[in-house]
């Protein structure tokens, strides 16, 4: 089971993790760190929608939420795998998410 649980909120579209670059060997070897969602939380208060989640290849995964609605999706240990920035296109301008990484 995975110990490096965090999180990451946004209110409204756009970018909710930032690429991060991980050298190991300075100068040889440049990776854009990999980032594993194992869990997210929506919610769409005023507009129902789809949440649309992105990364570096683009869409990985929509769903729907209704209006005053939430969903909560949990994919386990392995969960979905993204590389450089990761984004999130909301309905309207009142919904949030949260990713749970692992």
């Amino acid at each position: 089971m995975s110990t490096n649980i965090t999180t990451a909120y946004l209110k409204d579209s756009g970018i909710i993790i930032a690429a991060t670059t991980v050298t190991a060997n300075p100068g040889i070897n440049a990776t854009t760190m990999v980032n594993r969602i194992v869990a997210i939380h929506a919610t769409a208060v005023t507009v129902a929608g789809t949440f649309d989640i992105g990364d570096a290849d683009g869409s990985k995964m929509k769903f729907d939420v209704g209006v005053s609605g939430t969903a909560d999706i949990y994919m386990g240990e392995l969960g979905l795998k993204c590389k450089g920035n990761v984004s999130v296109a909301m309905p309207g301008d009142t919904a949030s998410v949260t990713l749970i990484l692992g």
